[in-house]
Formats: C-alpha cells, sequence, structure tokens
C-alpha cells in the first residue's frame, strides 16, 4: 500500500491501511496487485479478519473503493461501510467489489467525503488484510 496524501502518492510503502479525514486534509490509500494472470477474466477484491485483531473505526468510516485506471483517473467501484466491523464478533471475510482483470491492478481506498471526519485503520500481516481472486472460463 501506499499513501496518497491530498491526492498525491507518496513513493514509501506502507503495511497497514490507514485512511482519514480531517476537515480538507485527506489521507488516502492505494493498493496495488501484480501479477494477476493474462487468463483471469473476472477478479474480487475482498479483505479479511481474525477473530484476534487490530482494526478500528473513528467517526467516518464509510470508504469509497476506486479502480485506478492506467491515466490515474479514478473509478468509483463501490462504498464500503465499515463504521459495525471493529466490534462484531469472531472472523469475517468480506466481498468489497469485483471488476474484469488486469495484471495491474490498482485500488484507492478513501473516506467518503460526505460523511464528515473519520478514520479507518487495520493492521494488516500474513492472517489480516486485503486481497484479490480471480475467476477463469473454461
Amino acid at each position: 500500500m501506499q499513501a496518497v496524501e491530498n491526492g498525491q502518492v507518496q513513493p514509501e510503502i506502507v503495511k497497514d491501511l490507514l485512511i482519514s479525514k480531517t476537515g480538507s486534509t485527506y489521507h488516502d490509500q492505494q493498493m496495488t496487485f501484480k501479477n494477476i494472470p493474462s487468463y483471469a477474466d473476472h477478479c474480487r477484491l475482498d479483505w479479511y479478519v481474525p477473530a484476534e485483531r487490530s482494526f478500528t473505526v473513528d467517526g467516518n468510516g464509510q470508504a469509497i473503493v476506486s479502480l485506478v485506471e492506467e491515466d490515474g483517473t479514478l473509478k468509483e467501484l463501490a462504498l464500503s461501510n465499515f463504521e459495525n466491523w471493529p466490534t462484531a464478533p469472531g472472523e469475517h471475510t468480506h466481498l468489497i467489489t469485483s471488476t474484469p482483470c488486469k495484471e495491474v491492478l490498482k485500488f484507492r481506498l478513501s473516506l467518503n467525503p460526505k460523511e464528515g471526519d473519520g478514520q479507518i485503520s487495520l493492521v494488516q500481516n500474513s492472517n489480516t488484510g486485503w486481497y484479490v481472486t480471480y475467476t477463469v472460463s473454461c
């Protein structure tokens, strides 16, 4: 993942999800999935959290999920509400959106500006986080 500060992608790679909005200041994140097979048809973006996790939402917990097109424009795909997930018991796998596959897929996560200030934080590791799956037509 890369931080996106007020629309500018930062060069450093970060491990955990942290998106926020305070006033007119936005901290978004962009994730890149590479080496998706050229024969893959349809890709799904999901997230998974085990029963024990570090996942918080403060205020606005609605995330806009956009596909970053090759020219850098954003195509909004989904609005995902994380507000109740940190306190939901047990493990969870959650479909966020799906899109036609490409060998490289980039997604941008940002807070819904219509819902005010807030922050979503999810510590990612080998058991927790975002992933892409795909289907293949026969």
